[in-house]
């Protein structure tokens, strides 16, 4: 929300847009696997539309604006402004790690990191009991590695069939069909690493399309 006050300014030597840029990306790397857009804009009272706008490196915020950026992500303004990158090894504690409730694809998905830094997506994913991906199978490019953590669970890639149990993995061409179902006697449990990151990640938490002018 605007406030009145000037948006930042450049004072060394960057152009008003590669600031934005930057501060566009610290914003988007900063929320990487810990808040949607929808729940950063609850949390620092921006809207979605103007988060969006600057995570594409788009608008001319006021400091207030970025301040309350600044305050939901729990990071100093500084930083934002100055474009400084994370630390090499980015730490996400348990108890802030964004949890996706989805039961259409299989019950509970909690974010390592869902792709914003890089090309793979990194998740645990939870599966309830008696659950079946059958009516969702699909083939896409890249790869895909899973490592069951508890419970049983049976892969279906093209023609083979695979059972595993905790501490077994499997790892294939996503563009192979594939569907998983939980064979387990309760909640089964997987992490899981896409790449490059799994197209149903961005349908559950899409990109804000940025509004025209």
């Amino acid at each position: 929300m605007a406030d009145g006050r000037r948006g930042p300014e450049p004072a060394d030597g960057r152009s008003a847009g590669a600031l934005v840029g930057g501060i566009g990306r610290q914003i988007r790397a900063r929320r990487a696997g810990r808040m949607t857009l929808a729940q950063l804009s609850a949390v620092s009272e921006v809207s979605v539309g103007l988060l969006s706008r600057l995570e594409n490196g788009n608008g001319n915020p006021s400091l207030g604006t970025l301040a309350a950026i600044a305050r939901a992500l729990e990071v100093d303004l500084h930083d934002l402004l100055e474009g400084r990158d994370q630390p090499t090894g980015q730490v996400v504690r348990d108890q802030r790690r964004l949890e996706i409730h989805a039961p259409a694809v299989g019950g509970v998905i909690r974010a390592v990191d869902l792709g914003t830094r890089g090309d793979l997506a990194v998740y645990t994913w939870r599966l309830p009991r008696s659950f079946s991906g059958q009516a969702l199978h699909h083939a896409h490019s890249g790869d895909e590695f899973h490592l069951v953590l508890r419970g049983r669970v049976r892969f279906h890639v093209a023609e083979e069939v695979h059972e595993l149990d905790p501490g077994d993995s499997i790892v294939f061409d996503a563009s192979r069909d594939h569907w998983v179902r939980n064979v387990g006697a309760g909640t089964s449990e997987l992490f899981t690493v896409t790449s490059p990151p799994h197209l149903a990640l961005q349908v559950l938490d899409p990109p804000t399309p940025t509004p025209p002018g």
